[in-house]
């Protein structure tokens, strides 16, 4: 029988209730210039945007509505659960990162209903393949639980807006990862795991295994979530 701890061990949060009795366990994470280079181009960039300075550009959300999503699955079909919900928005003009943590099978319908309850107030949502996979995955696990929701206002899926820069710069694979490692070349991902391996990771946990791996994907996802905002706002001051 293994001795591995549980995750919420080895990863500070707390356990929150959205609804019905039902918990999961929330992390929140500072935004901060020793985080490495793309905390430092975000803490840079979101001034401006937070003042308005960015009206111009065609996928410009004002912060106080914007809601950045990026989402941890256990597979790719649309009956496998979300057992992590990644967000970051803008609080009293400070941003602030979110993640939404189901700690088994049990707990996805919490993450959903904590995740729901926060887009209902900030009802712009900026992804990154969000609008062909994140997107759906939530409407589709939310109406699975029982929980009503309505889709966002307004949706900007950063993927197509950098699919023509990525060509220019040669990036045949224009994920997240992929531009980050162009955008700020010599910074690594510390702990780093790769998506693909995320899910497999999830599950094995779940079995009794190490859960230190899905510590790291839960590093990525928060990753993930910084190099988002940084694509966005440069995004938005390049008038796009």
């Amino acid at each position: 029988m293994t001795d591995y701890s549980r995750i919420d061990c080895i990863v500070l949060g707390r356990e929150i209730t959205p609804g019905k009795d039902k918990n999961c366990y929330l992390i929140t994470r500072d935004v901060d210039e020793k985080n490495g280079t793309p905390s430092r181009a975000l803490l840079k960039l979101a001034p401006s945007w937070m003042n308005g300075d960015y009206t111009r550009a065609v996928s410009h959300f004002p912060s106080k509505g914007a809601l950045f999503v990026d989402i941890e699955t256990v597979g790719l079909s649309g009956n496998d659960a979300t057992w992590l919900a990644g967000v970051s928005y803008v609080e009293h003009g400070q941003l602030t990162m979110h993640q939404y943590l189901a700690r088994d099978f049990a707990e996805e319908e919490a993450v959903l209903r904590a995740f729901f309850d926060l887009a209902a107030r900030k009802q712009h949502w900026v992804s990154f393949n969000g609008k062909s996979f994140d997107k759906s995955r939530l409407m589709f696990r939310a109406r699975a639980k029982g929980i009503q929701v309505q889709p966002p206002k307004g949706h900007i899926d950063i993927y197509h807006l950098y699919r023509e820069p990525a060509r220019e710069r040669g990036i045949k694979n224009p994920s997240l990862t992929e531009w980050e490692r162009v955008r700020f070349p010599g910074f690594h991902r510390k702990d780093h795991i790769a998506g693909r391996d995320i899910p497999e990771a999830y599950r094995n946990y779940l079995k009794g295994g190490d859960p230190d791996p899905v510590r790291r994907a839960i590093d990525h996802n928060a990753d993930d979530l910084m190099m988002l905002g940084v694509m966005y706002l440069e995004a938005l001051a390049d008038g796009r």
